[in-house]
């Protein structure tokens, strides 16, 4: 769940902007691009109360794909600090249906959080009544 998604389900505000949005509480749909992204750290259930770190390529994969491999390396070198389980667990087991007004926007080459996922987000987070945009 990303900052903006929690400001709103902790009531500071009544609308957001959730750029490459973790899934929304109650969203059942996973592409199979997002289990292959996030299968480094939900392979284990131990993992949910550890930090996980993602080797290159997974690194590659899940949130550099549109660099080379030899920029990717460059930037893995640079940024790649372990992943939170606890974060990525969280997402994965949450259930509970949230009452905020948010607008999802994902790049069109993540595979982490691809856009079929957004709209998917989106359509959960519509207000009963109101036409989907």
């Amino acid at each position: 769940m990303g900052c903006s998604q929690i400001l709103l389900d902790h009531g500071f505000g009544a609308s957001g902007v959730a750029i490459n949005s973790a899934p929304t509480e109650g969203v059942k749909r996973v592409p199979l691009s997002q289990i292959k992204a996030t299968f480094p750290v939900l392979k284990n259930p131990a993992n949910r109360h550890k930090a996980v770190g993602f080797t290159p390529e997974e690194w590659h994969y899940a949130f550099t794909n549109t660099f080379t491999e030899e920029e990717s390396l460059a930037l893995y070198e640079r940024y790649h600090i372990p992943a939170s389980g606890r974060v990525f667990w969280g997402s994965a087991l949450r259930t509970s249906t949230p009452v905020t007004t948010i607008l999802f926007i994902s790049g069109g080459e993540d595979p982490l959080m691809p856009p079929s996922l957004q709209r998917s987000n989106a359509k959960h987070y519509e207000a009963p009544g109101s036409s989907p945009r």
